[in-house]
């Protein structure tokens, strides 16, 4: 818990000059054995409708779950930054639609 917290902290930090909301599509492992994992995928796939910009974490190549939500950025042109870029770069990219007053990160 405190891990994602740093790491919400983080893109938070980074985007600093921007007004962004993080969609969070964590799902706790009760909520998981409730409904399927499977169930729980076509949930976040389905949040991933409001991202401009999807946010993996280290690690996220090594989760079935964070592979397909991958694909599907890739599959839908969904811009997507990852953990490990964001420790090495200076500033963070241009967010897509200048013109809104909320930018939406969905984070992996």
């Amino acid at each position: 818990m405190q891990r994602r917290t740093e790491l919400i902290s983080l893109i938070k930090n980074w985007f600093k000059d921007e007004d962004i909301e993080v969609i969070d599509s964590f799902t706790k492992s009760e909520e998981i054995k409730g409904r399927g994992r499977i169930a729980m995928l076509g949930d976040s796939i389905a949040l991933m409708r409001d991202a401009e910009m999807v946010i993996f974490a280290k690690g996220w190549e090594k989760s079935p779950g964070c592979n397909v939500e991958h694909e599907v950025c890739v599959q839908y042109k969904i811009r997507r930054m990852y953990e490990t870029v964001m420790e090495n770069e200076n500033k963070p990219p241009k967010m897509k639609n200048e013109d809104t007053s909320e930018k939406h990160i969905f984070w992996r």
